[in-house]
C-alpha cells in the first residue's frame, strides 16, 4: 500500500513541474518500490560473470531459489519502470537480450550478408 501510494505520487511529482520544491530524490521512491532481493537481483546481473563458478549455482546459493524461478522474477523485474530507474544500463542490457531470443525464436536466426 505504501509503496503504491509513492509511486502515485513519485509519477504525479514528476509531470508537475510547480512542485519541484517538494520532489522526492529518486533514491527514496526506489528504495520504497524495489525490495531489497530485487535490488539484489539487479546487482547481481550486473556483475555475475566476475564471481567464480556457474551462474545457475550462484543463483541457487545467493538467492535459495532454482535458475528457472530466478529467470521468471527477472523477466517481471526487468518491465518494471522502478527498476529501470535503480539500474538502466543493466535494465536496458537484460531487455535486449529478451527481445533478441524471442525475434530470434520467431523470426529464425539472422542470416548475414556478406558482399
Amino acid at each position: 500500500m505504501f509503496a503504491a501510494e509513492i509511486h502515485r505520487l513519485w509519477s504525479r511529482v514528476c509531470f508537475d513541474r510547480t512542485s519541484m520544491s517538494h520532489m522526492p530524490t529518486t533514491a527514496d521512491a526506489i528504495a520504497v518500490t524495489l525490495t531489497e532481493r530485487e535490488q539484489a537481483m539487479l546487482d547481481f546481473e550486473r556483475e555475475w560473470w566476475t564471481l567464480p563458478g556457474p551462474k545457475e549455482s550462484q543463483i541457487r546459493v545467493r538467492f535459495a531459489t532454482s535458475a528457472t524461478t530466478y529467470r521468471r522474477l527477472l523477466a517481471a523485474l526487468i518491465d518494471r519502470r522502478d527498476a529501470y530507474e535503480y539500474d538502466p544500463l543493466t535494465v536496458m542490457r537484460l531487455r535486449h537480450q529478451r527481445d533478441e531470443r524471442r525475434r530470434a525464436r520467431v523470426e529464425g536466426p539472422r542470416v548475414s550478408r556478406q558482399p
